[in-house]
């Protein structure tokens, strides 16, 4: 069941420097993002599946799999300190400055697909 106005939000930054281009290497047969993206759908918990991301090759896979990718993120909180929690924030500003104004955010991290989760 499809929660009214819950929105999951993905950040998924191109500039991974640990494991460079990390979002996008192949996992079990598909770049790791679309699992992220698959395992957040299988919930069924959320109206929107937001991918946050300053990088258009991870914007492009996002689409491909059915995830919204409304804006690039500014290179300002695309860096090393950048925290989940201003990238959260800065999709709840964009949606708001479009009039848009979801009642619940839930951030997912990419390397969620690691965690063994019976959905």
């Amino acid at each position: 069941m499809l929660r009214k106005n819950i929105v999951a939000v993905i950040p998924a930054r191109g500039g991974s420097k640990r494991i460079p281009k990390k979002n996008i290497r192949n996992f079990n047969g598909q770049p790791i993002i679309t699992r992220v993206i698959e395992i957040v759908r299988k919930t069924k918990l959320f109206s929107r599946i937001i991918v946050s991301t300053d990088d258009r090759k991870i914007a492009a896979i996002a689409k491909k799999y059915k995830a919204e990718v409304p804006f690039i993120r500014p290179s300002k909180l695309a860096d090393d300190k950048t925290s989940a929690n201003e990238v959260v924030a800065h999709t709840i500003e964009w949606l708001n400055s479009q009039g848009q104004h979801p009642r619940k955010f839930v951030a997912f991290m990419v390397l969620l697909l690691l965690l063994d989760l019976k959905i």
